[in-house]
Formats: C-alpha cells, sequence, structure tokens
C-alpha cells in the first residue's frame, strides 16, 4: 500500500485526491471499487480517474488491491 492514503490519522478522514486531472479521490476510488469496478480501466470508464496522464495509476491500483482485500475479508468474517 501507498504510504499517506490510508490509515494514517488525520489523511484517513479527508480524501486524498489521487487522480488530479479528474479530481477524483481515494474516497471515491474505494466506493467505485465496492460498486464493482473490478480495474484500472473500468474505473477510468466509471469516473476518469487514470484515464488522461496515467500518473496516478501505481496509487489506483493500490487502492483497488486494498479494496478487494477489504471486501474478500468482509465476506470471509460474515460467513
Amino acid at each position: 500500500m501507498t504510504p499517506g492514503l490510508g490509515g494514517f490519522g488525520l489523511l484517513n478522514i479527508v480524501g486524498v485526491i489521487v487522480c488530479h486531472c479528474h479530481g477524483v479521490s481515494d474516497r471515491r476510488i474505494e466506493a467505485e471499487a465496492g460498486l464493482g469496478a473490478s480495474d484500472a480501466d473500468d474505473l477510468a470508464r466509471r469516473c476518469g480517474a487514470g484515464s488522461d496522464c496515467g500518473g496516478c495509476l501505481p496509487l489506483i491500483e493500490d487502492l483497488l488491491d486494498t479494496t478487494s482485500w477489504r471486501s474478500v475479508t468482509s465476506v470471509q468474517l460474515a460467513s
């Protein structure tokens, strides 16, 4: 996981802009992943993140990996 995007006190209270080209925050990316965005291409179709310069793609992939891990863990705990 990329330092500064999750779990660090105050940084976790407010959204952090991940894609500056489209103004997409980590919260939006996590929400889209929760709604079914499975990879960076799918996310780009949904909200534009990562579809312009591509500089945010490593962060997007980290967030998608982290969010999918949380979803799997939640499902396993609920079962």
